[in-house]
């Protein structure tokens, strides 16, 4: 199959390029091969390509998830998707937007960067605090963020209704919001930046005012799930518990159960 002469940009260019990528490394590769490795149809997958039919940001978000690509690879894909939609009115319905929120494709992009940036929920629970000062300024100070980086979130923040503009600043609003079917990408993002964050207060915070823990021991791997389960309901426990009364600092708990030695195959 050739692609020389189709005129594909944005985000369709992104999906032939990873077509063309899989088709050099297996010749025997095909647009059908690709289109059931990222559960869409046939037919459907060659109308995209050649422009007949467009990306919706919810199959969007679908295609994401069985490609590994990278935090600003996936990022591109979906803000190409929602330039695509931004003059359209869609029928789909937004993941749980509140009334008069914003449309779905800027909801999907603004979920996938909530997400995946440790710093979205900390500006929350920052807001959250009694003797908090809702300011731009206050929290990029508090939260060591540059004033650029949480001006743009604090704007995301209200674009999604998560926060509300007063005469004093804003404050948060708590709408429900359902996630679903974000990329992976996202999520490993997240992780890569709470252990950053742990990182950094193992060697500037007082130990009076943290606290780690570590153990390694031996493990069958077919049990992980049972532990996972384990750590999530000590994870709920903690946040119930710690959140019955105001705090005056935001913490994170962030919990890792991983293998250490080669990940080879058991005897």
């Amino acid at each position: 199959m050739s692609f020389e002469n189709l005129a594909i940009v944005n985000y369709r260019s992104s999906l032939v390029q990873e077509l063309k990528l899989r088709m050099e490394r297996n010749p025997s590769y095909s647009l059908r091969a690709f289109a059931r490795d990222i559960d869409v149809s046939p037919g459907y997958l060659s109308q995209l390509i050649n422009q007949q039919k467009s990306l919706s940001p919810r199959k969007a978000v679908s295609i994401l998830k069985h490609l590994r690509w990278s935090y600003d690879k996936e990022k591109k894909f979906l803000s190409s998707v929602q330039y695509e939609h931004s003059e359209t009115v869609l029928d789909e319905e937004p993941f749980g937007t509140p009334a008069n929120g914003p449309e779905f494709s800027n909801m999907t992009l603004d979920i996938f960067e909530l997400i995946s940036r440790w710093h979205y929920g900390a500006i929350l629970e920052l807001l959250s605090l009694p003797n908090c000062t809702p300011k731009t300024e206050w929290i990029s100070d508090k939260l060591d963020l540059p004033l650029s980086t949480a001006d743009e979130a604090i704007k995301r923040l209200l674009r999604m209704g998560f926060l509300k503009k007063t005469k004093t600043g804003f404050q948060r609003c708590d709408p429900h919001l359902q996630i679903e079917n974000m990329p992976s990408e996202a999520i490993r993002n997240f992780h890569r930046e709470s252990l950053d964050r742990a990182r950094v207060a193992i060697d500037l915070q007082e130990p009076n005012t943290r606290f780690f823990s570590s153990v390694i021991l031996p493990f069958k791997s077919d049990r992980i799930k049972i532990v996972g389960d384990q750590i999530e309901k000590f994870r709920d426990s903690v946040n119930r518990q710690e959140s019955k009364d105001p705090g005056n600092s935001v913490y994170q708990l962030c919990v890792s159960f991983f293998r250490v030695d080669a990940n080879t195959k058991d005897s």
